[in-house]
């Protein structure tokens, strides 16, 4: 979906056996920032601004950017899937307070495993989650490094909607990497 030559080194380098913490940490957060840029410059609204800048101060009519931002009123919930997505949520959660009002984004946490039956992955066990609130009218953002199945997504959103917390205007899911059977 994003094809990006330099992300695309960074993820060989990821994969590589020879990659090791704290480089694989690095970068995976170099990967999930940049894609969440990416995110929010696709699936974010926009406003136009007229925001003074530091040389308005000294200049009445100069030091103003006028023009296109990120609608700082965007409400973004980043969903940490604990089991392999912390960081990349954290990351994302960390890059969405910077683009929008700090109190319009939230991290909640879910805890899930993988079942498995005579060495093959069967199902997920959700053990439990820290919701912070609806999620009505907000956009719903799930790092989740690897989409090997989809049984994790499918929990995920099926935890939310048994809650009965709203309808979220969007549900991302942003992966880095995506098998067939996803």
């Amino acid at each position: 979906i994003l094809s990006h030559p330099a992300l695309m080194t960074l993820l060989a380098k990821v994969c590589s056996p020879k990659t090791h913490q704290p480089e694989m940490a690095r970068l995976t957060g170099t990967l999930y920032h940049q894609m969440a840029m990416a995110v929010a410059n696709a699936e974010f609204p926009r406003v136009t601004a007229r925001i003074p800048t530091r040389m308005a101060a000294k200049h009445a009519r100069e030091g103003v950017y006028e023009g296109q931002i990120l609608d700082p009123a965007t409400r973004v919930v980043c969903v940490d899937i604990a089991r392999a997505g912390m960081m990349p949520s954290q990351t994302c959660f960390e890059t969405f307070c910077s683009l929008v009002h700090h109190k319009n984004a939230r991290q909640d946490h879910i805890f899930m495993q993988r079942v498995t039956k005579k060495g093959r992955v069967v199902g997920v066990d959700l053990s439990g989650s820290k919701i912070g609130g609806a999620i009505g009218g907000r956009i719903l953002v799930i790092p989740d490094p690897m989409a090997a199945t989809g049984s994790s997504m499918l929990e995920c959103l099926g935890h939310y909607a048994g809650l009965k917390i709203g309808t979220p205007a969007k549900v991302i899911a942003m992966h880095v990497i995506a098998t067939p059977e996803y």
